[in-house]
């Protein structure tokens, strides 16, 4: 009798720095239709698949040659800044998507009253705090979150954005996949940008 493994189990390869990382720490890339590079950040579209670290040392070492080689066809890349634009793009864009998502299933607070009502009653599952936050107010939320998850954002303005308001300075996401899936698309996007998210 055999055992399927599970998907956390599995590794890949990372075409630049060519180490084994388990497949959910890793960014997918396909054949696009126009034979270009395209970001696959649900890992769930069609045709064979290559994996990158999401580090901006890792994207530059990509090439045209052994990601066609990988593929098994032409392949284009952008240059590097381009090539690192358009990942941070995709992953805000997933950001963005789940947060939309949350918010309409009534899966996200917006604000500290809903913030804080949410920490105090141990319904949350991530803290999103802005970087500019005012200190009180990333102090007072900091001490309810505990040992809760944290995540930081560059600024109020985005991560306003992302919940489509003009500012917002923290959210709490109260639904335990959704936090998962929205914390580890942060960490993502906080390698890409060389910054640091995490709090705890």
């Amino acid at each position: 009798m055999t055992s399927s493994r599970k998907k956390s189990d599995v590794t890949r390869t990372c075409l630049g720095c060519r180490s084994r990382k388990e497949q959910k720490e890793m960014i997918r890339i396909v054949m696009g239709p126009d034979a270009e590079a395209v970001f696959d950040i649900d890992g769930r579209l069609p045709g064979r698949g290559a994996y990158v670290c999401p580090l901006p040392s890792c994207l530059r070492k990509l090439t045209s040659a052994s990601l066609s080689h990988f593929l098994r066809g032409r392949v284009s890349i952008p240059e590097f800044d381009s090539l690192r634009s358009r990942l941070a793009d995709a992953c805000e864009g997933k950001v963005r998507n789940l947060l939309s998502i949350g918010l309409k299933a009534g899966q996200v607070g917006i604000g500290s009253r809903a913030v804080e009502d949410g920490l105090s009653r141990n319904r949350a599952f991530v803290l999103v705090l802005a970087s500019d936050a005012s200190p009180r107010t990333s102090r007072h939320l900091l001490r309810l979150a505990g040992g809760l998850p944290v995540r930081r954002l560059a600024g109020k303005e985005r991560l306003g954005s992302w919940l489509g308001r003009h500012s917002v300075a923290s959210a709490a996401v109260f639904d335990r996949g959704l936090a998962r899936r929205l914390a580890a698309v942060l960490d993502r996007l906080a390698s890409i940008e060389n910054n640091s998210y995490h709090v705890n």
